[in-house]
């Protein structure tokens, strides 16, 4: 009988402790299900996330070394960061050099030189002392100077950075590599980067992403994508005009006589004067 109910109160305990877990498994889910936190390798923003994946595929471009700019565009780019903010940071750092290889000597001894004419107007023992004669000029030694013109050659440097960064146009940097895609001639960053960004824009992100931003990066990577693809368009209808025929649009790059004509913008479905891909050519073997 006592084995009997010994029997009921194990299995009894059994089932509270397997009713137990299941309980405990539920709350689990039901937390896991209402918690308000992002998932533990998904804490990037919106913004985060589709830079990162033009980020990506640039540097999957560089690191493949696919990209070698044209002279064009390097000079493009050049002009876009170094000017205006080269210059500032250029005549930072030469003054900034001069400044301290010079002024803290010549403070040191117009000191010295004011302390010697105090003394021997009101110190007569002192000045008869020192026998008249004023102060030896400071000068640095080998050593000190060597060490010294490391230290503010350095210090100067990073005042110059500090300038060039601060004094830097970030929209006529930004403006400048979005509109790269309009130059006329061959245009490397464009041949390999507009098709893997056309594709992102368009089938990686939401429609409605670029016009929530306001962020002059974020309009910067639009524009871009907007001027390949008015590029693309552009030198589709030189192809046509070339004489190229449908399926011929994969090859590479042409040069573009002159650059890509704004009004491409203006065009839309079905004005698209550069689609003659469209026309059957047989009608022109029939006449």
């Amino acid at each position: 009988m006592s084995s009997s109910n010994q029997h009921n109160r194990t299995s009894s305990s059994n089932q509270s402790i397997d009713g137990f877990d299941a309980a405990k498994n539920n709350a689990n889910s039901e937390t896991s299900k209402k918690s308000r936190f992002p998932p533990f390798d998904n804490g990037l923003s919106e913004d985060e996330e589709v830079v990162g994946k033009f980020a990506n595929t640039l540097q999957n471009k560089i690191d493949s070394r696919a990209i070698t700019p044209t002279p064009t565009e390097r000079a493009i780019i050049r002009n876009a960061v170094f000017f205006p903010g080269f210059i500032f940071g250029s005549l930072a750092t030469v003054g900034t050099f001069i400044f301290l290889r010079r002024v803290p000597i010549l403070i040191v001894n117009k000191m010295q030189l004011k302390r010697y004419e105090y003394l021997k107007e009101n110190v007569k023992h002192v000045a008869a002392m020192e026998g008249n004669k004023p102060p030896k000029p400071m000068k640095e030694g080998p050593v000190m100077k060597t060490i010294g013109t490391l230290l503010d050659a350095a210090f100067s440097s990073l005042i110059g950075i500090a300038t060039w960064s601060l004094t830097i146009n970030k929209n006529k940097v930004l403006n400048a590599a979005a509109d790269i895609p309009l130059i006329e001639g061959k245009s490397e960053i464009s041949n390999h980067l507009c098709s893997d960004f056309i594709h992102i824009y368009q089938n990686e992100v939401r429609p409605k992403f670029w016009k929530e931003k306001r962020d002059d990066s974020l309009k910067a990577l639009s524009r871009f994508v907007q001027n390949c693809e008015k590029r693309q368009l552009y030198e589709k209808k030189l192809r046509r005009e070339m004489g190229f025929i449908y399926g011929d649009d994969n090859l590479d790059e042409i040069d573009l006589p002159l650059p890509v004509p704004e009004e491409i913008e203006d065009i839309d479905d079905g004005d698209d004067w550069a689609a003659l891909e469209d026309v059957d050519e047989d009608t022109f073997d029939d006449t």
